[in-house]
């Protein structure tokens, strides 16, 4: 039985930039980095950038979210180190006696990823 993600790949243009943007910037634990490929442990699953090999295939709307529990200062955070925000953080949902809140943004290959929380 299939029940756990264990990596993500994104595709990307450059992987040295958009390295140094998912590490630098978002913040998440660098695991390792060749000319085509980098990786990223989150908690457990493996986020894997991946140089695009095939140019002519565009992103076709695939969101990453990553959890949080202070989305408020992670938004400014990703604001003052100059990361495309794509509004503010708002409410979307309400289940199961908690508030769902996200915010999302562009990394530099125009892949939309957000933060997400619980109260």
């Amino acid at each position: 039985m299939v029940s756990v993600i264990k990596q993500i790949a994104v595709s990307v243009e450059n992987t040295e930039k958009s390295m140094r943007f998912y590490r630098d910037k978002v913040g998440l634990k660098f695991l390792y980095h060749d000319k085509n490929v980098a990786l990223f442990d989150c908690s457990g699953l493996r986020l894997m950038l991946g140089k695009n090999e095939k140019p002519e295939r565009q992103p076709y709307g695939t969101v990453i979210y990553f959890q949080t529990d202070r989305l408020d200062e992670e938004y400014q955070r990703m604001k003052k180190a100059g990361v495309k925000t794509i509004g503010e953080p708002h409410f979307t949902a309400k289940f199961d006696n908690k508030e769902i809140w996200m915010s999302f943004f562009e990394d530099p290959d125009s892949n939309m990823f957000a933060f997400i929380e619980e109260r």
